[in-house]
Parts: structure tokens; sequence; C-alpha cells
């Protein structure tokens, strides 16, 4: 997207950039306490209630989301900063693991949990408040200082960051950059101890690149075509309606929305049927008057998605209608494209969706990895052994099984991808935390000598070869010298009775 002048009026000048970064490199506390990491998690949900309808209004214009995009977007923000708050102590407390060999003993051993320090996070369009707030809750919550740099495609969302973030954050602790390619060209070319970016694969390279002239660690959030394989024992309406949901919502762009769709020869054009019927359902005879049915993002990428559909005209069996203007396209099912054809091997993002008919699970498997690993992929069936096959011959970011999307929400799974689809599980709960946290051991020796003397030279061979034998021998763990313990004491008190009658 190349920005307007509106939009450029609110952008950080680029000679700004180092007196911000400056702020948060001389004022960075690398420690911070239990309380005033859960305080920052307490003003971000505050950010967020208190002025909740300014983040909608925000979302309309940029995007035009629907109610329900909008409540998602604000909730699944709030419920990661309150998720981190309330296990916050256990996070951060240090992780105790037992000393199994034999030479090091007696030690402990722990994991200590240490920020980072300066993190850099840049966040995308399509969810412009969760690819943003949810790893600044992530990386403030694991005690770092963090600069965000917000999607310019989504200017009102970016400007409420650069007005409300000061409101609530120390500037010492956050800093807002708005802006496009020059201010990020700047901001990369700063030492960060940990960047965080969400987008596509191209600039996910670009990003690893200045990355690498630092060494600095990288979490990419990026995407794919992420694959959907409907077998033929499938719960048919439930399937149509999960599936037709996490397809459209946002009219196609997520990340993780079903890309194309893999379905079994003998379901085929009935399929389409339902899926047309429940579109109507969903959004009445014309979408475009639908309050629940968003628009396009930009005049550039409704330009994309209509080259998009007219290298496959033939093949368009409902939909196809685009109105510029108001950047609307109009939901769109497309029939056995050519494998070459652009909806094949682009990332759609939007609201086209191209299905394949295939005989098999087997020709579904190796259809899908032929191709880049995706960042979701999903399988409909009744059939776990369809269900198992599927999750151990693909590779993905993420599966869910006879449903779209569903595996993202919770703090109880990871979200990111693998390959060209991403690098590191990066969000949700605990793995947010952890992804913006050095994991540091940490061993305590005591003054005890049990083990000291053999390790001093001078070397003779008769000792070496005694190290030879003894290096990998390990120290039974805890619960194995309660489980001999019992066993011993199991068997002394029958040895007793039985010589005591």
């Amino acid at each position: 997207l190349r920005p307007n002048k509106n939009m450029e009026q609110n952008f950080t000048p680029v000679t700004q950039i180092d007196n911000q970064y400056a702020i948060l490199k001389k004022h960075y506390k690398h420690v911070t306490t239990v309380k005033e990491r859960k305080h920052l998690m307490t003003q971000m949900v505050n950010m967020l209630n208190e002025h909740k309808k300014e983040w909608y209004d925000a979302m309309e214009k940029d995007l035009k989301q629907s109610e329900f995009v909008k409540m998602m977007e604000v909730q699944q923000c709030i419920g990661e900063a309150e998720s981190l708050k309330s296990n916050l102590a256990t996070y951060m407390q240090p992780e105790a693991h037992w000393n199994s060999k034999l030479l090091t003993f007696p030690c402990s051993n722990y994991m200590y949990k240490e920020p980072f320090g300066m993190v850099l996070v840049i966040g995308t369009w399509n969810y412009p408040l969760s690819t943003v707030l949810k790893p600044l809750a992530g990386a403030l919550a694991a005690g770092n200082s963090v600069m965000v740099k917000p999607s310019e495609v989504t200017p009102n969302v970016a400007q409420l960051f650069a007005t409300l973030i000061p409101k609530y954050f120390e500037k010492e602790r956050v800093q807002v950059v708005q802006g496009a390619i020059p201010q990020s060209t700047k901001l990369l070319e700063c030492k960060w101890d940990k960047i965080f970016y969400t987008g596509n694969p191209f600039v996910g390279r670009i990003i690893m690149q200045a990355a690498a002239k630092h060494l600095t660690p990288v979490t990419l959030e990026l995407g794919g075509k992420s694959p959907c394989y409907i077998d033929k024992d499938v719960n048919y309406d439930l399937m149509v309606k999960r599936l037709s949901w996490g397809k459209w919502m946002n009219c196609g762009q997520t990340c993780v929305a079903p890309d194309y769709i893999l379905i079994h020869e003998s379901h085929g054009y009935k399929f389409v049927k339902s899926l047309i019927s429940t579109i109507k359902n969903f959004y009445g005879s014309d979408p475009s008057k639908s309050s629940d049915y968003n628009r396009i993002v930009s005049d550039r990428h409704v330009t994309r998605l209509s080259d998009i559909l007219d290298e496959v005209k033939t093949n368009i069996v409902h939909g196809g209608r685009v109105d510029e203007d108001n950047k609307y396209i109009e939901p769109t099912i497309v029939m056995n494209p050519p494998e070459d054809a652009k909806v094949m091997t682009d990332e759609i993002f939007g609201p086209i969706l191209p299905i394949i008919e295939v005989k098999s699970v087997e020709e579904a498997i190796e259809f899908i990895n032929e191709r880049p690993k995706p960042l979701a992929a999903y399988c409909f069936s009744t059939n776990n052994k369809v269900n198992e096959k599927f999750i151990a011959h693909t590779s993905s970011g993420g599966v869910c099984i006879n449903d779209v999307i569903n595996h993202i929400p919770g703090p109880e799974l990871p979200f990111g991808g693998i390959g060209n689809s991403g690098v590191g599980h990066g969000l949700n709960g605990k793995y947010t935390f952890d992804t913006f946290t050095h994991q540091k051991p940490v061993c305590y020796k005591n003054n005890v000598t049990l083990m000291d003397a053999p390790r001093y030279p001078p070397y003779s061979a008769s000792r070496v070869q005694l190290f030879e034998r003894i290096f990998n021998w390990s120290v039974p763990t805890s619960q194995t010298l309660i489980k001999w313990s019992i066993v011993a004491v199991g068997c002394g008190a029958a040895a007793y009775r039985y010589y005591s009658q």
C-alpha cells in the first residue's frame, strides 16, 4: 500500500526514531516485580475497556469490520492480558530441574526467566489490535521495554495507538512509531534484543536479514495457503456452517482462514449448493447489504483479488461480483481451478474459495505436501483413522479437526507457523510470555566435594578409563528413590513378618 497524504501527516519523522530508541534504552529497567508487571496488564485492559467505542470506530473506518469481529478483536486482547496477569507469579518463578549427572552431583539446577530487553513489535492490518496488543502484553509481562509499530494500512487504529499508549504506559516502557517503509527501515537498523513481526513471508525475509546483522532472535507470524480436507465420512451440515463461518469472517482476511478445499469427490457439487445456501443464510441474498459482511482493506487488495478472479472466470460457480468503489467482493466459489492459477499458488486473503475434488485422504495429503508448509491445516471427518493420518502425514503451524480457526483463541495451545508460514510459536498465554523471555539455566553448587577429586589433573590412563565408564551415569530422580524406598520398606516388612513367625 502506498500511503496517501492524510496518512503521512501522522507518520513519525524518521529523525525522531533515534530519540525514541534512546529513551527506551537509557531508562530500560532489567528487572520488574510481579506487582509492576501486573499493573501493566491492568493498564492494557483499562485502555481497551475505557476506550472501547474509539477502538470500534477506528476499526470501522479502516476495515468496515462487523460488530462480531470488532468484539472478538478487543476481547481476545483483554483475555490475553488477564490470563498473563493471573499467572505471572507462576510464570516468573524459577523452574527447578533435577540434576541427573553423577559427575555433577550434588547440585541444584534452575531455569530462570530473564527479559530479553529491548523488543520491537510490528503489527499488521487484518487484525490491527491483536497483532499489536497480544505480543505487547507478552513482552511487558516478561519485563521488556517495547517499541510498537502498528500497520500504516489501518491509519485510524495506528493513530489511536499513538494517542492512548502514552496515557497508559510510561514512555520508558513503551514507544509507538507510525509510518511505512522509511520508518520500518529505520527501526530495523536499530539493535534489538527480540523482534516480533506479523505479516507476510516477503517482509518476513527482510526482517530476518536485518535481524541477522545483530544476531537478534525473531518470531515471525506469517501466513500461507491453509488447506482444508473434507472426507466422505463427515457431519455434513455442521461442517458447512463451521467452514463458511471461518472462510468469510472478516471477508476472508484472516491468516488462518481456509484458503482452499480438497473435498472427496462423492460430495462435489452437493457441497457447492450447501455453501451457497449457507452464504445466503449468513449474509442474505445480497451480502453487500449485510452489516455482518466486511470489506476489503484497500484499493490495492481489491485490484489484486479482482485479478485472481479474472484468471479463473470460467471456473466460478458462485459470486464473483466486484465493486471497487466500495471495496466489496462478493463471497465467491471457484470449482476445480487449474493448479497453476494464482488462486492456487498465491495466498488469497480474501473471500474467494477454490474447491478441488480428490479421491482419497492420501491424494489430499500428497497435494498438501507438494506445497509450502501452511499456517493451519483442517480436516473434517468422523473417521478417526482419517484424522490421525492427516495429522501424522502433513506439516503445518497447527491443525484443527472438524472445525476451523478454533485451535487459536485459548491460552492452552500456542499459535505460530513453520517454514514459510512462520518462525516460532509466539502467542497465547504462557507461550506469549516465553516468546519474550530468555530461559537462563543456573546451577547452584555447594561445598560438598564428593565428585570433585577425579576431575582434576593430572589424568592417568586408569582415571580416564574410570571417567569413560561413569561419564553418563545418572543419579536417580526423587520419584525413583521414593519408589525404591517403598519397595525396600515393603520387602523389609515382609521379611520381618516371615522370620518373626
